[in-house]
C-alpha cells in the first residue's frame, strides 16, 4: 500500500506541474480542495457521479466518513436532488483532475456514461474502479448499491437501504383495469422510451408509456407530429425554478393545443432532477405520477398493488 501511494503522489506531482503552464481556468470552475483529511481507517472512496454520491451517504457515517470527494455536481440544483448533502470539508472534484488523484481514494466510482479516455487514465494511474449499471431503473439502483456497499463491507447497510427504497417505490404502485391511460415524458423533443426510469415509474403507477407502446427504447428525439399522433392523456416535462412557465411554453408550441395533454390541463411539469432521477428521486417521480393519474382514473378503480 505504501508503494502504491508513493507512486500515485508521484503521478500527481507529475500531473500538477503539467498543469502549471495551462492557462487559467474560467471563473467559476475551479475545484474546492478539503481543508482537513479524511477517510482514516478502511478503504477510501472517491465518488464520481450524483448516484453514488447519494449511495454513499446514504449507506450511513460508517461509509460517509472514507469519502474524499464527491462529483464536481453535488451541489449544482440543476441536476442534484439533494444539493449541499456533503459538508463542505469533501472535495466536489472533476473526473479525471489532478486534484482527484493527489486525494489518493482507494477506490474510484464512475458510470457506465464516463469517457472512455477518463477510465482508462484512471485505471493507468493504479485506481481501482467500480463502474456502476446503466440506470434503466429500480434493478439498476439496487444492484449500485449492492455494489457500493459490498465494496465498503457494509453489506447490512446495503440492504436496510435497499429495502427502505422499495418500500418507498412501492407505496405509489397502482394497477389501472384494462384501459390505462396514456403518458409521454417529453424534454426539448426527447422522450423517455422503454428501459428507462420513467418507463418504470409510470407502468409502476398505472400509465402506459406511449413512447414504449411505439416500439421506442431508451431516449430518442422525435418529431412533433409524433407527439400529436400519440396525443397522450398525459405529459411530463422538466422545469427548472418556474414550472408554470414552463408548461405556458409547452402549450404554445405550434399545434400543441391539439393534444388531449394540453385541452385537458395534463401538462404536467417535473423538477429536472425528479423526472431524470436515478435513486430516492425515483419515489418523488413516482408520488407524482401516481398522483396525476388518479387525477384521471376515478379513485374506485384504482387499486393498489
Amino acid at each position: 500500500m505504501t508503494r502504491r501511494r508513493d507512486v500515485l503522489r508521484s503521478l500527481a506531482a507529475l500531473l500538477l506541474a503539467a498543469a502549471c503552464g495551462r492557462s487559467a481556468e474560467p471563473a467559476g470552475t475551479s475545484e474546492r480542495t478539503a481543508t482537513a483529511p479524511r477517510g482514516g481507517g478502511g478503504t477510501k472512496f472517491a465518488s464520481q457521479t450524483l448516484l453514488s454520491d447519494e449511495i454513499l451517504w446514504d449507506l450511513g457515517p460508517q461509509v460517509r466518513d472514507r469519502v474524499v470527494a464527491v462529483s464536481s455536481l453535488a451541489d449544482d440544483p440543476r441536476y442534484s436532488l439533494r444539493p449541499n448533502l456533503w459538508p463542505a470539508e469533501v472535495p466536489r472534484i472533476a473526473t479525471g483532475s489532478e486534484a482527484l488523484v493527489a486525494l489518493e481514494p482507494d477506490v474510484v466510482i464512475v458510470a457506465t456514461f464516463t469517457a472512455p479516455e477518463v477510465r482508462e487514465r484512471l485505471t493507468h494511474l493504479g485506481l481501482e474502479l467500480l463502474v456502476l449499471p446503466p440506470m434503466t431503473g429500480t434493478a439498476a439502483y439496487r444492484r449500485s448499491v449492492e455494489a457500493i456497499a459490498a465494496r465498503a463491507e457494509a453489506p447490512e447497510a446495503g440492504r436496510e437501504l435497499v429495502a427502505r427504497f422499495e418500500t418507498a417505490f412501492a407505496s405509489h404502485g397502482r394497477v389501472r383495469g384494462i384501459d390505462p391511460p396514456s403518458i409521454v415524458a417529453y424534454a426539448a423533443g426527447v422522450v423517455a422510451g422503454s428501459g428507462t426510469t420513467f418507463d418504470e415509474a409510470a407502468r409502476h403507477t398505472g400509465w402506459v408509456n406511449a413512447a414504449a407502446a411505439a416500439a421506442i427504447a431508451g431516449h430518442a428525439k422525435v418529431d412533433p407530429e409524433r407527439l400529436l399522433d400519440w396525443s397522450p392523456d398525459a405529459v411530463v416535462i422538466p422545469c427548472g425554478e418556474d414550472c408554470g412557465a414552463a408548461v405556458a411554453a409547452f402549450v404554445a408550441l405550434p399545434g400543441f393545443d391539439r393534444l388531449d395533454a394540453v385541452r385537458h390541463d395534463r401538462v404536467v411539469a417535473v423538477p429536472d432532477p425528479v423526472l431524470h432521477a436515478t435513486g430516492f428521486g425515483l419515489v418523488d417521480l413516482a408520488a407524482r405520477l401516481a398522483a396525476a393519474c388518479d387525477g384521471i382514473v376515478p379513485p374506485g378503480e384504482v387499486e393498489a398493488r
